[in-house]
């Protein structure tokens, strides 16, 4: 094991690129120092407390990625730091508040308490593709896209790509200060990540691949490009452990229209409701290259986006009957391993989407029931998606043994 002895940093470990990169740096004999919005919320923290050597050597602390001096005892006595805090959405009302400066204030305060401590040797930071490819230029099957590419500040400000803005604008910090306190640094730049779920809320990329399959009448006319969340996590130990990894490493295995990702859907699942037409009538965005030259170069073999089949149909348990089948939404805690993992059984669409029955419907009792099981009431009632059983099969009883598993899960560990 190359890490053995050697302890780490992992920013923001509760999201789904860090936990995968914690999982790994444990496997790789680590001892990592990981930080948490809140070490005692159970929710966030249980799928990194489970993983293998993680009582040994996985300590959890918190940290505020906007308060300065918030990381100096978590990098203190660590020899690699990988920063991959920094909110992820498109959807936003305030773009300076809940993306820009968490991006970018986040990333120098972890910096800034980086270039404090003597033993930080390697800082990793997670960037985006979205800070490499929004320049203005066009993107046509002949382009290749490559790390020096660079995206243009004002250009995401004019097509209002916020989530593009703070990353590019955290990026350019990043190397200006490293470049300034003379730190080895190297940001990963993945495209849309995907893969299986460690954590137990449901994260925006496997959202993007399930709201294909809960109803959609059609798909976006969208490209982008897509890898697998191993390939990311690998990709940022290689680059920490490799001596000479430099700069950035953009990390995309297929550049694919979402028609082409609703194709491999349909061949993976054949009985999955998907959508058969695009969003409009335009030509398909089309797509482009993105040179691997250096992601191979820290022995990246990409996982080709056409076996990711967890990934892409976001576990088989998406095949499922229908709400207005079941009367209510069914769901069960499963054991594994001794661990306990919530599965959701049927993600519930609005009213608007084949007629499917909201849950807001379901009596208080089933619906209590459903919190104490582990899922989340939205304005849509829509369930998050819980960390999947080993084989992705789905299991689904009558109400009643619902609301005995629900209490019963209340009185053994509490709501959720």
């Amino acid at each position: 094991m190359s890490g053995a002895g050697k302890t780490v940093c992992v920013t923001g470990a509760s999201g789904y690129i860090a936990s995968w990169l914690v999982k790994l740096l444990l496997a790789k004999g680590y001892t990592v120092k990981a930080s948490v919005r809140d070490p005692n919320d159970r929710k966030k923290t249980e799928h990194l407390l489970a993983l293998d050597g993680a009582k040994e050597r996985l300590h959890l602390f918190k940290a505020n990625l906007l308060e300065e001096g918030s990381f100096d005892s978590l990098v203190d006595g660590c020899e690699g730091v990988f920063h991959t805090a920094s909110p992820v959405t498109y959807t936003v009302i305030d773009p300076q508040a809940e993306l820009i400066d968490p991006a970018l204030k986040g990333t120098l305060n972890v910096l800034g308490s980086c270039a404090k401590a003597t033993s930080v040797k390697r800082v990793v930071v997670t960037s985006s593709v979205a800070a490499v490819a929004y320049n203005g230029k066009p993107r046509t099957p002949d382009v290749v896209v490559d790390e020096t590419w660079f995206s243009d500040p004002e250009f995401c400000k004019d097509i209002k790509k916020w989530y593009a803005l703070s990353k590019t604008l955290a990026e350019d910090a990043a190397w200006k200060f490293a470049k300034e306190k003379g730190m080895d640094m190297i940001t990963i730049n993945p495209s849309v990540v995907i893969g299986p779920l460690l954590q137990t809320t449901l994260n925006l990329s496997a959202e993007i691949i399930l709201n294909l399959t809960n109803g959609a009448q059609t798909f976006p006319n969208a490209t982008y490009g897509w890898v697998n969340v191993n390939d990311v996590a690998n990709a940022h130990i290689q680059a920490f452990e490799i001596p000479s990894a430099n700069g950035r490493y953009v990390l995309v295995s297929r550049v694919a229209h979402y028609s082409q990702i609703v194709k491999t859907l349909h061949e993976l699942y054949p009985t999955l409701n998907l959508p058969e037409k695009c969003s409009d009538d335009k030509p398909y965005v089309p797509t482009y290259q993105v040179s691997q030259e250096k992601a191979r170069a820290l022995g990246i073999n990409f996982i080709p986006l056409e076996v990711n089949r967890d990934v892409m149909a976001v576990k088989e348990r998406l095949k499922k009957p229908s709400v207005a089948e079941k009367s209510d939404a069914e769901f069960i805690d499963e054991e594994s391993n001794g661990i306990e993992k919530k599965l959701v059984a049927k993600s519930l669409c609005d009213d608007k989407t084949n007629g499917v029955k909201k849950a807001s419907n379901a009596t208080e009792d089933v619906r209590e029931d459903l919190q104490a099981c582990g899922v989340e009431r939205k304005p849509k009632w829509s369930c998050k998606l819980r960390k999947a059983d080993n084989d992705g099969d789905c299991v689904f009883k009558e109400n009643v043994e619902l609301r005995n598993r629900g209490r019963k899960a209340r009185e053994n560990h509490g709501n959720t």
